[in-house]
């Protein structure tokens, strides 16, 4: 099997198991979240050895109180020396969200996980993503976001989301 597909295969696995894992919970805490999948779009643009835009979609899922799990795909163009060709990612997001039922009008956010692209200049490969992000004030049950993090360089973008009533 080539590796690439094992990747894949590692990051959807992974995914499935988190977002379906029960949660503890401690004798008397409320439950205040819903877990529900629900859908982003977003835009990334790369720096590094190898300069990459890429307009991308996924699913998130609150995990938890203040956690959110996001997979994530997309795809774009990729630059280096003067010459071009398309890219593809995948990644396996997580986020920690410091306000996660909207008391202030902006909200911040840690990231981490782990992304596989491929461009015709390194071929496939994996990279770890680390980064903070702040969701703008919603609209009704949904938001912007702008993210910075470091995934094989440098990578900034803008995010819409989808949310569940209440929270981030």
């Amino acid at each position: 099997m080539p590796a690439h597909a094992r990747t894949i295969r590692v990051v959807a696995l992974a995914f499935f198991c988190l977002s379906c894992a029960p949660l503890n919970r401690l004798y008397g805490q409320q439950e205040r979240f819903h877990r529900r999948i629900l859908p982003e779009l977003r835009a990334d643009v790369v720096t590094g050895d190898v300069v990459s835009g890429q307009l991308g979609a996924g699913i998130h899922v609150n995990t938890g109180t203040y956690v959110r799990l996001a997979l994530l795909a997309g795809a774009g163009a990729a630059w280096e020396s003067g010459e071009s060709g398309h890219s593809f990612r995948l990644e396996l997001q997580g986020r920690f969200h410091l306000d996660p039922f909207r008391n202030a009008q902006y909200g911040l956010y840690g990231l981490g996980g782990l992304a596989t692209s491929h461009d015709p200049f390194n071929d496939w490969q994996s990279r770890l993503v680390v980064g903070a992000g702040m969701e703008l004030p919603a609209h009704e049950h949904a938001t912007w976001a702008i993210e910075a993090a470091f995934a094989g360089g440098f990578r900034l973008s803008v995010v819409t989301r989808r949310l569940a009533i209440g929270q981030r």
